[in-house]
């Protein structure tokens, strides 16, 4: 991994090595992001197979990258909005309208049976 020549640029530029075997599934259209790797914070570099109809990529090639999900700033999102450790109560039918599923909102704004 090399950072860039420009001090302000906190973009990593990483080089890999692939197997040959595998490197002939990485083509024009591939894609790499950065993923979670299990719930406690560490990384992998993840690239997409790219289309069969595409060309193979020669050696040295440059992919094309996109921002990985972040799943602790997700987390710490929806902390920030739902309030740490019960600050705050949601009665019930309140703030379910984050749930794209139509039915899963019904059922998480009913109340419980105790």
């Amino acid at each position: 991994m090399v950072y860039g020549e420009d001090a302000k640029d906190s973009r990593l530029h990483v080089s890999m090595d692939i197997v040959k075997m595998e490197a002939r599934r990485v083509r024009e259209d591939s894609v790499v992001t950065i993923a979670n790797k299990g719930l406690l914070g560490d990384k992998m570099v993840v690239i997409k197979v790219g289309s069969p109809d595409k060309s193979e990529l020669p050696n040295g090639s440059t992919l094309r990258t996109e921002p990985g999900l972040d799943l602790s700033a997700m987390t710490d999102a929806h902390l920030r909005h739902h309030g740490q450790g019960g600050d705050r109560h949601e009665q019930p039918g309140e703030d379910h309208e984050h749930v794209a599923d139509p039915d899963v909102r019904e059922d998480s704004a009913r109340p419980s049976n105790p």
